[in-house]
């Protein structure tokens, strides 16, 4: 009992040993919270990295999806052609055919057959709302194009994919007259073979301005944005379409080989994945092998992106905002109850270790921190100022020699 009872003596030591030493947990304190707020600030960042890659990845695919489905309409467009064409049918016939499929898919841009040499034989284009037929004296000679040479070393029941660039026409790029803006397109090729003799080529324009802006904003959430570009670094979905397609402009042009790089400096194209902060954001990046390159039944044009990229990015209006830079208040706060406890437990063992020392040796102790002896310096003013008197007490042996 007596171990854990003290006097006012003791209780004076222990109170002045803790204020005295106080310092060295306190500082012990802020070296662990400034460890833990940082591992918090790295853990959230890098969870944030993973999040970034999975959503790019379900991007990615919702992507394919998309252009999965347009082949599933190039497929029944072909089907129905196919069997317009060996009824005997007339060309307005085909003509009324391809309108009825303009209309049923907004999305397509252009709807054309090519003859065996090339050369357009019809050519429906999407206008202000509805199609229309083009003239014959505006048809145009694909022979000397990359996709047509291309297209002609394919199998039945074979596509062909151009690469995701902008709609042009005899060098021109195409504006669309409700919006002003160029109109991104993809171009899907298959060859026509009636009873296994080819009579020529089936090319239908998709418009994919709408999927690319889906794409951008995906997330649907303020300050987060995804990027699409091919393994050049060339944007294909930028809010600024001056930033976009930079390899369908002239030279001297605004757009002119303006790529991903101009913004992101920082990322490596030579790299298939990564992640990096740039300006504020927080950036993870994919390059894919474009999706169709390795199935039998879908080739690429030799103009076409070989790997497509997305990049998804955390800027300072997104909800992760606070999370993108090092805050050792915001992570001190975000991680109270750890920081709780480490305070605690080392206030905790500090005061333990005084106790052990007291108990240790109670007297010493005390006389130590409970001012029962003299600090050194009062004694050195003691000494200086004369204030010690010496006594000398003489030592007598009273024994007697012999005795």
């Amino acid at each position: 009992m007596r171990m854990m009872q003290t006097d006012a003596s003791e209780k004076k030591a222990l109170k002045q040993a803790f204020l005295r030493f106080l310092a060295i947990p306190v500082i012990l304190i802020v070296i662990f919270s400034l460890l833990i707020s940082f591992s918090y600030f790295y853990t959230k960042k890098h969870t944030l990295m993973h999040q970034q890659l999975d959503e790019i990845v379900t991007a990615m695919l919702d992507y394919r999806d998309y252009v999965s489905g347009m082949t599933a309409i190039v497929r029944a467009i072909e089907s129905d052609y196919l069997a317009l064409a060996a009824s005997g049918a007339t060309d307005a016939d085909i003509e009324a055919l391809f309108m009825e499929n303009m209309l049923q898919y907004p999305s397509i841009d252009k709807l054309r057959i090519l003859d065996l040499a090339g050369m357009e034989i019809l050519r429906l284009n999407q206008g202000d709302g509805s199609p229309y037929v083009v003239s014959q004296k505006d048809l145009q000679d694909k022979s000397d194009r990359n996709f047509y040479q291309e297209t002609r070393l394919l199998g039945r029941h074979q596509f062909l994919f151009s690469a995701l660039d902008l709609d042009i026409d005899n060098g021109v790029i195409g504006i669309d007259p409700e919006t002003g803006l160029v109109k991104p397109t993809l171009r899907i090729s298959s060859p026509v073979d009636i009873n296994e003799q080819r009579f020529g080529y089936l090319v239908v324009n998709f418009l994919m301005r709408d999927m690319l802006d889906s794409i951008r904003d995906y997330l649907n959430t303020e300050g987060c944005c995804i990027l699409m570009f091919n393994e050049d670094g060339y944007l294909y979905n930028d809010t600024d379409d001056n930033n976009n397609f930079g390899f369908c402009y002239d030279e001297g042009s605004e757009q002119y080989s303006r790529t991903i790089c101009d913004d992101f400096p920082s990322i490596d194209l030579a790299v298939s994945t990564g992640s990096f902060v740039q300006d504020g954001k927080l950036c993870s990046y994919v390059l894919y092998s474009n999706i169709y390159d390795r199935s039998k039944d879908y080739f690429l044009s030799e103009a076409s992106a070989k790997q497509l990229g997305f990049l998804l990015y955390y800027d300072s209006l997104s909800p992760y905002a606070i999370d993108l830079r090092f805050s050792y208040f915001y992570h001190l706060i975000e991680s109270w109850p750890i920081q709780l406890a480490v305070w605690a437990g080392t206030l905790l063992m500090y005061w333990l270790m005084l106790r052990l020392f007291f108990i240790f040796d109670r007297v010493r102790f005390t006389d130590l921190f409970a001012d029962n002896r003299y600090a050194k310096s009062t004694l050195r003013q003691a000494i200086h100022n004369h204030e010690f008197v010496n006594y000398y007490q003489p030592v007598i042996n009273i024994s007697m020699p012999g005795r």
